[in-house]
């Protein structure tokens, strides 16, 4: 397993055993460069069966402001702020996380991406949903159809346990978005 870290690192998997080899991907630079040499050299080889991009919603956020905004700031100081992004780079930043997505879901490989959570208002009951946290509107929906399988992990109560345990929940329900296109998984694992 390779895990794609832009998550600040992976210490709580290496303190389960994991032995999974770990890149740090900041920025979109490292991300081309991961895709490249997997798409050419690791998957060819058969180096990996499955690749973890962990997470995108802080890749996101880095990338929107450290390298979109910026380089608008840089190439316009007088009218773009470093600090605030426009709409279009807000844009820029929601087209090329689909892009990504769907480059790095087309490869021959499993590839999972987990995400921190997000919320969103339930267009038809106006209830909050809980939802993989994509910032703009419709990129949640729009990143989670371009994956066979989303879960939602939450702290369940086990029978007869004080206790909760971590489990992910691969239903729909009426308070989380979940998917498995496939109906291959259990409801909970």
């Amino acid at each position: 397993m390779l895990i794609m870290d832009s998550d600040h690192g992976v210490e709580s998997a290496e303190a389960f055993g994991s032995t999974a080899t770990v890149v740090p991907v900041t920025d979109s630079r490292k991300l081309d460069e991961v895709y490249e040499w997997l798409r050419d050299e690791a998957i060819p080889a058969g180096e990996f069966t499955w690749v973890w991009w962990d997470s995108l919603t802080l890749f996101q956020d880095r990338t929107l402001l450290d390298e979109i905004t910026l380089d608008a700031h840089l190439a316009n100081p007088e009218k773009q702020s470093p600090d605030v992004p426009s709409q279009r780079e807000y844009l820029i930043d929601h087209n090329r996380v689909k892009r990504y997505v769907r480059m790095f879901v087309d490869l021959p490989i499993n590839f999972g991406i987990s995400f921190h959570v997000g919320t969103q208002e339930d267009p038809d009951t106006e209830e909050i949903i809980y939802m993989p946290a994509v910032q703009g509107k419709g990129m949640s929906s729009a990143v989670c159809g371009y994956l066979n399988v989303v879960g939602f992990l939450s702290q369940v109560k086990v029978e007869g346990q004080k206790a909760t345990v971590p489990k992910i929940l691969f239903r729909q329900n009426p308070k989380w978005y979940a998917r498995d296109r496939f109906n291959a998984l259990p409801g909970v694992m």
